[in-house]
């Protein structure tokens, strides 16, 4: 499985503003992060987060296994 990370809104601008691209760049994308692109990402989001709750939960019940 590979997951394209939906963010939200203030992650979306914090990892817009933290690429090494050209500053017209960076703000094009800015000028991108909208409520209706944010909306449009709102149900992948959903998927993700859900996808790194069981994964979490996975690992915890690998190192209890192992711990036993």
């Amino acid at each position: 499985m590979q997951f394209h990370p939906e963010y939200d809104r203030e992650t979306a601008i914090r990892v817009a503003r933290g690429k090494d691209l050209p500053d017209e760049r960076i703000e094009r994308v800015l000028e991108g992060i909208t409520d209706e692109t944010v909306a449009t990402a709102a149900d992948a989001k959903v998927v993700f987060d859900n996808f790194l709750a069981y994964a979490a939960a996975r690992a915890a019940d690998c190192e209890r296994s192992t711990a036993e």
